[in-house]
Formats: structure tokens, sequence, C-alpha cells
């Protein structure tokens, strides 16, 4: 055990393989999730005969661990198996949440957990109240280390909206607010940008007013996946995320990634977000200017007013050499603006590499130069056969310097979910 965090990491996503084996005995596998999605990424059925076997741990490793890059899919057949062992019931909760917490290495651990989206509320309430009481439960029998919760939501407004008012409930109760943290935006980020749910990130924010004891960091993924737009509009709404108050960012893969990765390339953007992209370049047109953006605004309002006409759904963007570098040039500006927020970036090196297909050099490496804040995550450790202390081994081979990796280890500790927003 060595004294750092880890700050952002999805409980079931921790799971070993024989974590998976004590799910196959304990719950009834509902295979065909797992064959489904499995057929469908690779074009072939899983190979089921065996796979449970103990005697041949071989052939559920090379079914769970996720090693392949830049394929999602593949990614998501690897915990659609974890799905499809699972129930997710409460004393099955309790059991994971202690055996994960057991075997941790960092002193501090904040768990994410996304149920799912069809439960009932009472049932989310009850299985989110199961995990917090087992985190506590773990405290007392790991006292050297503590384990926290953070809730996972979706990010869907109308659903996201019900979740927060069970979620106040739950934190009405004393054990329970003592150990969930902070909330967690997660699950899909195409087609739900931050601003959508301002509202109620504005009425986080005035709970935690009224309740510091029980104040809940904001967690926000975003800037990951972002297959339905520009580049330059994930970059915006992770400069976005950031003014609306998020305390730690998830991932923000596209702020730092390196814009040659597009170049002499095209991607589609749906309309409405070229059109949200348009109107806050000319918002922030001096700002950006003086960043060194070439940009014509007389054109930039041709092009909204053609959008505004347009019958079509998406939009082509081509990545010709002035695009690309105006993409460098707004990247580097949005993380001087996200440097003037409190905003924590959470970087997982081997989930970006292996999900997100990241050539050259990692975002963390333009994160670290411009002086944003970051943090080091394993995101889903267990089925990356990863650990964070391998992660800042990564780091390292990098070349990421010793007295920067302790500072990044020394951060986390400093911003944790309780640090940064609660009061005795």
């Amino acid at each position: 055990m060595t004294d750092f965090a880890e700050l952002h990491s999805h409980l079931y996503g921790c799971l070993t393989v024989d974590d998976l084996y004590f799910l196959a005995e304990r719950n009834t596998p509902r295979w065909q999730i797992f064959v489904d999605s499995w057929t469908k990424a690779h074009g072939t059925p899983p190979v089921m005969d065996g796979l449970m076997d103990p005697s041949n741990r071989r052939i559920l490793e090379k079914h769970y661990h996720f090693k392949s890059a830049s394929d999602f899919p593949k990614f998501q057949a690897c915990f659609d198996l974890i799905i499809a062992l699972s129930s997710t019931e409460p004393e099955e909760l309790r059991e994971i949440a202690l055996r994960v917490a057991a075997r941790e290495p960092a002193v501090h651990a904040e768990y994410r957990q996304l149920l799912s989206p069809f439960l009932p509320m009472d049932d989310f309430k009850a299985r989110m109240k199961a995990l917090a009481l087992a985190f506590e439960e773990s405290n007392r029998l790991n006292p050297k280390k503590t384990a926290k919760l953070a809730v996972s939501i979706p990010r869907r407004i109308d659903r996201a909206n019900e979740y927060w008012i069970a979620l106040q409930d739950l934190l009405q109760e004393d054990a329970v607010s003592r150990q969930i943290v902070g909330v967690d935006f997660c699950a899909q980020e195409e087609g739900n940008p931050p601003s959508a749910i301002a509202p109620l990130l504005a009425s986080i924010q005035s709970f935690n007013t009224q309740h510091p004891d029980r104040a809940l960091a904001i967690l926000y993924h975003v800037g990951e996946s972002f297959a339905d737009k520009s580049v330059e509009s994930a970059v915006r709404w992770i400069v976005e995320a950031a003014r609306l108050g998020c305390h730690r960012l998830g991932h923000a893969i596209a702020l730092g990634i390196d814009p040659e990765m597009f170049s002499l390339s095209t991607r589609q953007e749906i309309v409405r977000e070229r059109m949200d992209q348009i109107q806050f370049e000319l918002s922030e047109l001096d700002s950006l200017q003086s960043a060194g953006l070439e940009l014509e605004p007389d054109a930039l309002k041709v092009e909204l007013e053609q959008l505004e006409r347009c019958g079509t759904e998406s939009v082509t963007i081509t990545y010709d050499s002035k695009r690309v570098r105006n993409l460098k040039l707004f990247q580097d500006w949005a993380m001087q603006e996200i440097k003037k927020t409190p905003a924590i970036i959470e970087s997982c090196p081997t989930s970006n590499v292996r999900i997100a297909a990241i050539q050259g050099r990692h975002p963390i490496h333009r994160f670290l130069e411009a002086g944003i804040p970051v943090v080091i995550g394993a995101d889903d450790p267990g089925i990356f056969d990863t650990d964070l202390p391998g992660e800042f081994q990564i780091l390292e081979s990098w070349g990421i310097s010793a007295e920067e990796i302790a500072k990044l280890k020394a951060r986390s500790l400093e911003v944790t979910s309780e640090k940064l927003v609660r009061r005795a």
C-alpha cells in the first residue's frame, strides 16, 4: 500500500477473474447478454465451453481482459461479461465492495457505480445504501485505508433529475452520507452536452452550500467519446463542464490529443453541434483571436445562417492544414480557460490508449506542460489487467519524471472529493 489515492475507478470494472468465478457460482448467468455482445463485436461467438472452468483460467482471461486498441464494441463485450454474471443485488454489492476495497493498493479510493437505468428508484436507493454501508464496513476492517462511493447517474436530463432526487433522500442518513462523497455523470456522452444539465449542476451546488457536511463533488466524464462531433466541439464541452463547476473532469482526451492525428481526415458533426460551436467562437472571438486562431467572423455568421436553413442532419468537417493549426491553438486556449476554474482532470493512461487508440503522445503530456492539475486513475483495472501502480509505471515509461509522478501522487490525496467540497 502506497500513499496515493485512486480517484477514477469503476467498482465492477475492478473485478478480477476470481471475482467472475464467484459471481458465476452465486448467480444464474444471463449468457445471452455476453454472447450477443461478443458476437457483434468480433463477428464470431465466444468460446463458451470451459469458459467458467477455474482449472483453465486462460479461456476466461482471453474473453475478459481487454488489450486491443480502438475498438469500443470489443471493450463493451468484456464489460457485458460482467453484466451477464452479476445481479447487483444488495448482498452481492456488499461482497464485491469488500473484495475490491480489501486489495486496493491506494490508501484512499473512490469507487463509482452505475446501476441499471431500468431499476425503480426504491431499488436504486436500496442498492446504493448497501454499497455505502459496505464501504463503511470495509473501512472498519481495513483501518489503514479508506473507501468511498461516488454514485454514477446517466447524464440524460430526464433521468438525471430523478436520480438526483433519490440521491438526496439517501443523503439524509448519516451512515450513508459519510460514504457517498460524489456524484458521477457518465454513460453515453454523445447527444448529452454539459449545458443540458446546467440547472441540475446548479441544484447540486446549491445543495452543497446548504449542506456543507454532506456536499458532493461533481465528477463528469467528458471529451472521452465524441463520435458525433468535431474535436473542437468536444473541447468546447470540456470547457463548459469546467465553467459549470464540475470539480473533476474524467479523461478529457479531446483537450490534449495531438491534432495531427486528424490531419487530412474528415468527421461528421451533427448540425446542432456545429451551430453551437460557431456561436461559441463568435462569443469568444476576441479572446480566441488573441490566442492566434485564424477566425473570420463574417464567414462564421454566413455559415450559421446557412445551417439554420439546411435540411441535413450533419455536416462534414475537413481537417486541412488550417483547421489542424486552429485546433491546436483552440486546445491551448481551452487549457488556459480551464486553469481559471478549480477543475481537475482525471487521466487514465491505459484506458485512453486502448479505447481511444491515442497515437503519439498521450494528452497528459500537454496537460502537465500547460500546468493543468491532473490526477491518475486506473478506470477499469480488472478489465484492463492493470492497477494504479501500473499506471504510474506507464507514465515513467513515457518519460514523465519521477518528480512529476510524485506530484501527481501527492495531488491525488489533496483533491479527494471530501477535501474538495466538505467542511466538518
